[in-house]
Order: structure tokens, then sequence, then C-alpha cells
């Protein structure tokens, strides 16, 4: 029996072949390909979870990613919207400087052109450099969970990979946009149409206050958009403290954006909605909102809508159920032991855990992950998975902090 065939992964220790059954490496039919750990999701959090379970050790480690290496906050998130953003930074502190001569002003064909410059183009060749550089071994497509320590992965081509687990395997898909019920069916935009904007819309109503929220309208506006916010609460940054939010709203004012507070749309009708047009340009024609709010009802007549209203954990069609688990009972938690439902082999990390969806936050869990993979791997008593507060779920999440609104998606 070959060591892709064993009846337990952890029996094998060398990289899976991918090879048939009988030998060859064409057909449908192919053995279970072997890693110590197995990595859904190849964003910053998946890449240093990887990195972390295998550092320094003969220990192999495979990273699944659907889309391209680097995740969410490399292209559609943290990178395109702070290089969109500094240049209006410089641009209003040159306003107030002497010496120079004015108007300064942005140019909307630049900016986008930085946009593109700081995301590769989209092109994410360097992540996957880098994933082969650290020993980990890259698998493009789709990943769901087929069984204990078993991951499908379903590529580009629909052929299907099958993947063991002899230690772990680690799940960092990300998050996905929570989008209300009055726009689910008018194909609008949501924040990577914001970030990866191609097409400027002439009027856009962006829904929702948060950080998101904020500086998509800031952009936005500066490349030209009649921007409408809709918020359903009575500030911006409503997690923040008040005079944050209201340094943030007069100064989107100022720069000419309409504000509604207190205002949510009961109805949005669209034309010709499609939501395959592309990202970043009009999904269909002008939309009509019908509004209500403290003022009474009113309808309001864009060309597109923004709705940025927050994230929610990645957890659809990830094969949950094949291991008996439900998406609901995981909110928070991250390792397995304890009161946790994860079964031993199993770990959720960043925002696909339900914690705080930043970044930072998440690359520094998925250190504590990747280390406590290695530490069960080689024997050790490191395997502890402890937050400040517990042992494998965040206080953050147990006290009801909510996932909102950040420029720190982890995919």
């Amino acid at each position: 029996m070959s060591e892709q065939q064993s009846g337990d992964p952890r029996d094998a220790r060398s990289r899976g072949t991918g090879a048939s059954r009988n030998g060859s490496h064409d057909g449908e039919a192919r053995a279970a390909e072997a890693y110590d750990v197995v990595v859904i999701g190849g964003g910053p959090v998946g890449e240093n979870a990887a990195d972390y379970a295998i550092r320094g050790t003969d220990r192999t480690a495979a990273l699944v990613e659907a889309e391209l290496y680097g995740g969410e906050c490399s292209y559609w998130a943290c990178m395109p919207s702070k290089a969109l953003l500094h240049p209006l930074d410089v641009v209003a502190e040159a306003e107030h400087l002497g010496g120079i001569e004015r108007p300064v002003r942005v140019s909307p064909r630049e900016l986008m052109a930085r946009r593109d410059e700081w995301v590769s183009r989209y092109d994410d060749a360097g992540q996957e450099h880098w994933v082969r550089s650290a020993g980990i071994t890259p698998v493009r497509g789709r990943g769901r969970l087929a069984g204990p320590r078993v991951v499908e992965v379903e590529g580009p081509d629909g052929s299907v990979r099958r993947l063991e687990a002899r230690e772990a395997v680690i799940v960092a898909t990300g998050s996905s946009p929570a989008v209300p019920e009055p726009y689910r069916g008018i194909a609008a935009w949501g924040s990577r149409d914001a970030t990866g904007v191609r097409e400027v819309p002439e009027r856009l109503a962006l829904v929702g206050g948060g950080v998101v929220a904020c500086e998509s309208a800031r952009w936005l506006s500066a490349l030209g958009s009649r921007v409408t916010m809709i918020v359903r609460g009575d500030a911006l940054l409503g997690s923040a403290e008040p005079f944050a939010g209201e340094a943030v709203a007069e100064s989107l004012r100022e720069q000419g954006v309409t504000i509604l507070f207190g205002a949510q749309a009961r109805g949005a009708e669209r034309e010709g909605a499609d939501p395959d047009a592309g990202v970043g340009v009009p999904h269909g024609g002008p939309v009509t909102l019908e509004l209500t709010g403290s003022d009474g009802d009113s309808s309001l007549t864009v060309d597109e809508v923004l709705v940025a209203t927050g994230r929610r954990p990645a957890l659809d069609d990830l094969g949950l159920d094949a291991v008996g688990l439900d998406a609901r009972d995981l909110r928070g938690w991250t390792h397995p032991g304890g009161d946790s439902p994860l079964p031993e082999w199993l770990y959720l990390v960043g925002d696909a855990s339900g914690e705080a969806p930043l970044t930072h936050w998440g690359k520094y869990r998925a250190r504590q992950v990747g280390l406590a993979v290695a530490a069960a791997a080689a024997g050790t008593s490191a395997r502890t998975g402890r937050s400040p507060k517990n042992s494998c779920r965040s206080a953050a999440t147990r006290s009801g902090a909510s996932a909102g609104s950040r420029w720190a998606v982890s995919r």
C-alpha cells in the first residue's frame, strides 16, 4: 500500500505526489496527496499559519487558494484603499501650505494607476513565489472539508484533488460582505468594486457609516462621483468616540458628500442588473431606492449603489457538515480542546473565526495557531492556544463585539 493510500494520513511523512491509483498522473481518479498541514485560504493569515506550522522542520504544508495569494488585504482592501487615500492626504496638506501654486488637484486617471501599481495589477506571481520559498506547496482551487483531515480542492478546470492532513487542517477563508435584504436583487457594488473602481459612477448611493463606507466616500468623491451616504444610525463610525464620527462627517461634507442619517431603504429597483459585469464598473442601469427615515419617505435615483454594511465569516460551502459541524457554533473559536466544538485536528483563524477583522490581529493569531500545530506535531506542551483571556475563544467575541466593517479582512 502506498503512503497516499494508507488508512491514516499521519502514517506517511513524504510530500504527496498527486499520482493516480494506477500510477498515472492523468485522469480524474487520483490518490490523496498527504501533507502534515493543509490550510484553506491563502491570504496573509493563511500564509502565516502555514509558515509557522512548518518553519525550521521537515514538515510539509499545502496552501489552498481559490483566487489570489495574498488575499483580500493585498488586492481588494488594505493595500488599494491606502494607495487611493494617501494622495488625497497630500493634496489636503498642500492646500494649507505656503509656497505652493494652487489649485492642487487629484488626477483620477493617475490615482487609479497608482492603485493598480500597489496591487501588482492583480497579479499574484510575487506572492506565490514567497509561498514556494517558504517551503509551502500552493494548491489553486476552492477547498472544502470532505471528512476528518481531508480537504477536496476543485481546480479552475473542474478537476478535483484530495488532500489529507497528517496533523491539522487550518481554515483561514476570511470573510464575505453582509448585504441587507433590500439590496440583494440589484447587483450592488461591494467593497471590491470600491477599491477596484474602473468607471466612476456620476451618482453613487453609499450604504453604511463604518470605516469602509467613510473611506470609500472620500476617494469616490475625489474621483468625481456625487456621493450620498445612507446611514441607519445617527452618526458615522458608531463604534468609535462620538467626536471621531463628527469630525469625519464634517470633512466629508466639505468634500461635497451628502449624509442621510437615520435612513434606510425599504425597496430598490434596477433594470438590467448584471452581477457579472465585472469589478468596478456599473452593474446595470440606474437604481431607484425607496427610503424611509426620520424625515419621512423619499426616493433616490443613482447610477450605482455601494453596500458597505459589514462582513461575516466566509464559511459557506466549506463542508462543515461533512465533519458534523455548524458554522453558527464556531464563532470565536480558533483552537480545539477544552469546551471548543472543534475536533482535535481542525483550527479556525482570522476573519473566518469571527474574531476582530483586522489583518494584524489575524496574522498574530495565525502565528499562535501555527505554533500550536507545530508543538502538537512535535509532541511538546506548547499547544495551549491561549489568548489573554481564554484558551480557545477570544474575549472580544465572548463579549459580543461586532466584526463590523474594517479595511483589514484577511482572506
